[in-house]
């Protein structure tokens, strides 16, 4: 909660948990104590439904956002044909820099391997550290698939709602981008703008 403050502080319009794991666990809660429109993110699986022809849904998330009151209730929602598959070791390898090198590849073949035989039209990243993982999965499994993250969604659900509150930005400049993290480590804040490909002029 005292990071929520230190971010109200800065005189945001609206908080994005961009973390399917926090949103599970924080959102309600979160949102019952600001002011400002909050929205979490979740799989894609409403999305990798819309896609589906005839074949599986593999989900891939983190063990606790599988065992999640929030990805349950999506399953029930959404969950024909889906595979949920956790993916130990992902975010880890995201974290260490290593998400385009032969280790992730590896990790993503044998995690994604045994379903080379099924038919699978739709790979959900449930957590926000996957997409970095992109180029490996599509190496792996092919032009097949497709690939969905939740971002897409978030991005137009923040647009709604900064817009229903009359706080949506129309005209003017470019933004500006500002990277801070809880633990105050150069290292962490260096590798967010390597993996976001964010250059400073």
């Amino acid at each position: 909660e005292a990071g929520f403050r230190r971010i109200l502080d800065h005189g945001v319009k609206a908080i994005v948990i961009a973390c399917n794991t926090a949103t599970a666990a924080y959102m309600d809660e979160l949102a019952a104590q600001v002011d400002v429109p909050v929205i979490g993110t979740e799989p894609a699986l409403r999305e990798a439904q819309a896609a589906r022809r005839d074949g599986e849904i593999l989900a891939m998330a983190t063990r606790a956002t599988l065992n999640s009151r929030a990805f349950q209730r999506l399953l029930e929602q959404y969950g024909d044909h889906v595979i949920p598959l956790a993916g130990e070791g992902l975010v880890e390898l995201v974290e260490s820099g290593n998400a385009r090198g032969p280790e992730a590849e590896s990790a993503l073949r044998g995690l994604l391997g045994p379903y080379q035989a099924h038919r699978i039209d739709g790979i959900v990243l449930g957590c926000t550290h996957y997409p970095f993982l992109t180029g490996a999965i599509r190496r792996i499994v092919g032009r097949g698939p497709e690939i969905l993250d939740g971002s897409h969604g978030v991005a137009m659900q923040l647009g709604r709602r900064l817009a229903a509150a009359g706080m949506l930005r129309t005209q003017g400049g470019a933004g500006t981008v500002e990277f801070r993290n809880s633990l105050d480590e150069p290292e962490i804040l260096a590798l967010s703008r390597a993996l976001l490909q964010y250059r400073e002029d």
